[in-house]
């Protein structure tokens, strides 16, 4: 019987994984809705490794997709969404819900979260030469607010969907090979 636990299967697992990202990355870049929806679910597979405590490999997962999405993806604005938060969250969020007190582990995601949506407008705002739409700057509070409680959608929805890859999905990928 082959062990799950090896070094190659690991390997090649987060090498589906990160196809499977860049595929819904892909999806993003192309499809004219459900961008968020694309990488919300690309954002998924870094969590995944995380699960099977492979942390060092969700990240080299995230950098790897990273970079193949910056040379692949029709433009490398589609990338951005997931280099500058998506594809790093689930590590985040994983190590973040190890804390005990869960108020304290929400508060942290909440951090988490507004300093990479700061990043995000600093980036918008300096680097790439004021490209916040005009209706953001006027409204800047308001999409604060909305940002903040889609974040908190996003978050309960992803755990759920971290609970579905545990529960159902992995037991598929954890199979034992057969003689």
């Amino acid at each position: 019987m082959a062990k799950m636990n090896t070094e190659s299967y690991t390997i090649s697992l987060a090498g589906m994984m990160a196809a499977l990202a860049l595929l819904f990355l892909y999806l993003a870049a192309i499809l004219p809705t459900a961008r968020l929806s694309m990488y919300g679910i690309a954002s998924l597979f870094t969590i995944a490794m995380c699960i099977e405590q492979r942390t060092l490999y969700a990240l080299l997962m995230f950098v790897a997709v990273s970079g193949l999405s910056l040379l692949i993806l029709p433009n490398i604005m589609a990338a951005l969404p997931y280099i500058l938060f998506f594809g790093h969250y689930g590590i985040a969020k994983f190590h973040i819900e190890k804390i005990k007190d869960k108020f304290f582990a929400f508060v942290l995601k909440l951090v988490y979260f507004n300093g990479c949506l700061a990043l995000n407008y600093f980036l918008a705002r300096n680097i790439m030469l004021d490209t916040i739409p005009d209706f953001l700057k006027e409204n800047f509070w308001i999409f604060l607010l909305v940002a903040q409680i889609l974040f908190v959608a996003y978050d309960f929805l992803y755990s759920k969907l971290a609970t579905l890859y545990f529960n159902r999905i992995r037991k598929f990928l954890m199979k034992r090979g057969r003689r």
